[in-house]
């Protein structure tokens, strides 16, 4: 998944995922790692763990962890 079109739609996009039944998700092509997309990683992690979703940061160039629902 694009990040800038998820982070457009970011809730209503985990809202949708968590009725068909998906438990986690990929995000691709951030390209860069300046401070608005450490930030933007940061945003991701803590919402898909709010909607008990996994999320994959595939690409990043920085040591970013995957988050993992608790």
């Amino acid at each position: 998944m694009v990040w800038k079109t998820l982070d457009d739609q970011l809730i209503p996009a985990l809202d949708q995922y968590a009725k068909w039944g998906i438990k986690g998700i990929k995000v691709d092509f951030m390209q860069r790692s300046d401070q608005p997309v450490i930030n933007y990683y940061h945003k991701v992690s803590r919402e898909t763990a709010n909607a008990r979703c996994s999320v994959d940061f595939h690409g990043t160039r920085v040591g970013v962890m995957t988050r993992l629902p608790t």
